[in-house]
């Protein structure tokens, strides 16, 4: 979702994500996107901007290195 200033905000919540740095996975990791970047990973601590677009991932595993996050 695009806010009054420009700024883009995706929330994906409840994922399975890679981290490519170590080759490892995090359950139920939440990710907050801004404006195209990875902003914050984490767990249920990552908080949702006010305009951010929220998905529930349901378990699935998030590719972060990817131009558009994939799930699989």
């Amino acid at each position: 979702m695009t806010s009054r200033t420009g700024q883009t905000s995706t929330l994906i919540r409840n994922a399975r994500a890679l981290d490519a740095h170590t080759g490892t996975y995090a359950e139920g990791a939440s990710i907050l996107i801004t404006d195209d970047v990875i902003a914050e990973v984490g767990g249920s601590e990552v908080k949702a901007l006010a305009e951010s677009t929220v998905i529930d991932a349901g378990g699935r595993t998030v590719l972060p290195d990817s131009p558009t996050p994939t799930y699989m």
